[in-house]
């Protein structure tokens, strides 16, 4: 009985976390201004011990500069299972209190955790903004998804479109890394539309 009552209450807590999550909306201060901090090619690799310091300079960058948002964009963790590279940027976004996302480049999925897999994982962080969780939903890549940025009155002022620029190239007499699909441009495309209209 007590185990069942200790299951009901982590899956209230779960529940609890994914709605506060969904619930997290990025806003114009009232300046008007909104300040995002990109981290691109960080690279981090624990099976090499490559590039561990990006750790402690993302909390530094972040202290001096107090963003609105984080975006890291590709290439981010490189090793075998980049998982628990992400539980680590997690807790100091966490800690922070500093919404974020990932965007997917062309090494992002050379482990051996699937994009796919990794955009799900994503998706129940704290404070993460990614809500493409891979899943086949006719658009090519798995981290496409829209960030609108609010304004006064709640109105929606910009947005942040994030796109995957894939792994490798689909053409068979094309060599090399990715680029965007047509149906990540389609998608666009249509977007655009119904926000502009």
């Amino acid at each position: 009985m007590r185990h069942y009552y200790l299951s009901i209450f982590a899956l209230f807590i779960f529940a609890f976390s994914i709605n506060a999550q969904n619930n997290i909306k990025l806003k114009f201060n009232k300046n008007g201004e909104f300040k995002i901090l990109q981290f691109t090619d960080t690279h981090i690799d624990f099976d090499h011990n490559k590039n561990l310091n990006v750790y402690d300079i993302i909390k530094t960058v972040i202290k001096i500069e107090n963003p609105d948002f984080v975006i890291l964009t590709g290439d981010v963790i490189t090793q075998n299972n980049p998982l628990p590279g992400y539980l680590r940027f997690s807790d100091i976004f966490k800690k922070a209190k500093i919404p974020w996302a990932v965007i997917f480049g062309n090494h992002d999925g050379e482990g051996n955790v699937h994009r796919d897999e990794i955009a799900k994982y994503l998706t129940n962080l704290p404070y993460c903004l990614n809500s493409d969780n891979g899943t086949d939903d006719g658009i090519f890549g798995a981290s496409n998804f829209i960030l609108p940025v609010y304004g006064k009155n709640n109105k929606t002022k910009s947005l942040l479109y994030c796109m995957d620029s894939n792994s490798n190239s689909t053409l068979p007499t094309v060599n090399g890394y990715g680029w965007f699909n047509f149906s990540q441009i389609d998608w666009y495309l249509k977007q655009s539309s119904k926000y502009t209209i």
